[in-house]
């Protein structure tokens, strides 16, 4: 991304270690609301996007990007910055963007985790030892008792190049600045051979001073765990103050309610700070559907950007069972 010229490109492979089968250039516009807005202007390969196909991305200059295409409401592609493979230990949070799945093991066929029971983890630690090329998980911790680890550590050997490693079925995307992305692929349909993947989301953790620290306005996205329902991701602009963060949906090209499907919400983050580790915070969203319990990672100078960046996993308001996810960049 060319901030001078505003141009981009992207390039897509199927797999990491396959080779590229699209690439798209294209422009984009910084706007008001924090967004910024591609245009595509040229695309070749197979399954490339149209000419003049338009997304919408949220930025941390050098550390991570998430694109929304605007034909595709429901999916949210989360990005790293590329090519870095950790050079130095990193302690860090991780929450889960996509749902994990239970899988049934006499048919193989795998159905969402209800996030509102105990023993389901949603968000958790996890450290990497850059002598040892070890990525240990220590602790997961359910949305319902967000403050109890569930006990399921992990050490795993990670052979990382290019910034991309690979074991047990998941893709793994690191950076040397703490950043990375996990996709672990499952099986959805056995009889058809369909696939797909849970999502998380990790950084290097930070210590909060107080809840004042997040303090701001924050251009984001809402997304629901339905991506069969056509507002299931939603641009948002919100205001925190001392762990309380009021939001609207907006129009991101407009920086204004959307004229259809708009709303409000509220999150109060009334727990403690850095519990259960440091760097996250526990509380409730709450809708005109209702309320579910959401835990935040809150970095607020996200690889020395001087950007807070609020990643939250939650329970959805109108759905306790279903995963739902908040997502804030600070302007």
């Amino acid at each position: 991304m060319n901030e001078t010229a505003k141009t981009f490109v992207i390039t897509h492979k199927p797999e990491s270690n396959e080779s590229v089968d699209f690439t798209i250039n294209g422009t984009f516009e910084n706007l008001d609301s924090g967004f910024k807005k591609l245009t595509v202007t040229t695309a070749t390969g197979t399954d490339a996007p149209s000419v003049g196909t338009i997304g919408y991305g949220l930025d941390i200059p050098g550390y991570a990007f998430f694109l929304q295409p605007a034909e595709d409401r429901g999916e949210l592609i989360t990005m790293v910055k590329g090519g870095e493979c950790p050079s130095e230990d990193i302690v860090g949070n991780w929450v889960s963007v996509k749902n994990l799945h239970d899988v049934d093991p006499s048919t193989n066929l795998g159905t969402p985790q209800d996030v509102s029971v105990v023993t389901a983890e949603s968000f958790g630690t996890f450290s990497w030892n850059n002598s040892t090329k070890k990525l240990s998980l220590p602790a997961q911790y359910s949305l319902s008792n967000p403050t109890v680890n569930l006990n399921r550590t992990q050490v795993l050997d990670i052979n990382c190049s290019d910034g991309i490693a690979t074991i047990d079925g998941a893709t793994m995307y690191l950076t040397s600045n703490g950043g990375m992305i996990v996709h672990t692929e499952y099986t959805s349909n056995a009889a058809t051979g369909t696939t797909d993947e849970s999502v998380i989301t990790a950084f290097a953790s930070e210590t909060l001073s107080a809840k004042s620290d997040f303090d701001g306005t924050y251009a984001g996205v809402l997304v629901s765990a339905d991506a069969s329902v056509a507002t299931s991701i939603q641009a948002v602009s919100v205001t925190c103050t001392d762990g309380t963060c009021s939001g609207n949906i907006i129009d991101p090209d407009t920086n204004t309610a959307p004229t259809s499907g708009g709303g409000s919400a509220t999150l109060n983050l009334t727990g403690t700070i850095n519990v259960p580790n440091a760097g996250f915070i526990s509380g409730t969203m709450t809708t005109t559907d209702g309320s579910g319990n959401m835990t935040c990672m809150i970095d607020t100078n996200a690889a020395s950007t001087s950007k807070t960046l609020i990643s939250c996993s939650g329970q959805n308001p109108g759905a306790t069972t279903e995963l739902f996810n908040l997502l804030l960049v600070s302007q």
